[in-house]
C-alpha cells in the first residue's frame, strides 16, 4: 500500500513537472540570445582581439528587419580594452568580456550586454540597444 502511494506521489510530481516545462516555454521579446561559449576564458579574451568583417547581419528596428545592411563594416577590438566600429549600433568605445558577454559602453555612454560566441577566425554577437533594437552580427577575422 505505502509503494502504491509512493508510485502515485512520484508520478503526479513528474506530471507537475512536465506541465510547468511546457507552460514556461515562452519568449521574452527583450531577452538576449543565449550562445554558447566553449573555450577556455583567458585563451578567448586574446583571441577576441583584432579586426573583424560582418558577413551576415540582422538588425530589427521598429519593428521592421534589416538583412546583411551591416555586411562588410568592420570591428576592431583593442587589447586595451577600447574598441572602434563602423557598425552604426556599435560605435566606438570600451569593452570587458564575463563569460560569454560582452559589455559595451559606447562613447555616447549606451551600455550593451552582448551576447557573443567566437570559434576560431568566427566571431557571432547579438543584443538589444535602447530595449527595443535588436542585432545579430556574425564576423570573420581580417588576417593581417
Amino acid at each position: 500500500m505505502i509503494m502504491k502511494k509512493n508510485l502515485l506521489a512520484l508520478t503526479a510530481l513528474m506530471v507537475a513537472l512536465f506541465s510547468m516545462t511546457i507552460v514556461s516555454c515562452g519568449v521574452d521579446e527583450k531577452s538576449i540570445p543565449i550562445i554558447t561559449d566553449s573555450s577556455n576564458q583567458t585563451n578567448q579574451t586574446d583571441a577576441l582581439c583584432g579586426t573583424w568583417t560582418c558577413v551576415n547581419s540582422v538588425d530589427e528596428k521598429n519593428g521592421e528587419q534589416y538583412v546583411d545592411e551591416m555586411k562588410g563594416e568592420t570591428l576592431t577590438v583593442n587589447d586595451d580594452d577600447t574598441y572602434t566600429s563602423s557598425l552604426s549600433s556599435l560605435g566606438s568605445g570600451t569593452w570587458t568580456k564575463t563569460s560569454n558577454i560582452l559589455i559595451i559602453k559606447r562613447n555616447d555612454e549606451v551600455v550593451i550586454n552582448v551576447a557573443m560566441t567566437l570559434n576560431g577566425d568566427n566571431l557571432r554577437i547579438a543584443g538589444i540597444v535602447n530595449d527595443t533594437d535588436k542585432f545579430d552580427y556574425s564576423f570573420a577575422r581580417v588576417k593581417e
